[in-house]
């Protein structure tokens, strides 16, 4: 009967109620859908970029 009671202490309240772990979890996830999204849009206007990229140089000089 003494884990039950261990159980329902303040400590195991506190520890359900602080969300800091999953907060830096959910950012994770973000961080990495952000950078995903962001390569295959790199990858797919790549070579359009460089063009334009070339022409304003070209421009310039």
């Amino acid at each position: 009967m003494e884990w039950r009671t261990r159980l329902t202490t303040p400590e195991r309240k506190g520890f359900w109620g602080d969300e800091f772990g999953a907060e830096i979890v959910e950012w994770v996830v973000v961080t990495l859908i952000l950078t995903l999204a962001t390569f295959v849009l790199l990858q797919a206007i790549g070579p359009e970029l460089n063009n334009l990229v070339s022409w304003i140089a070209g421009k310039l000089r």
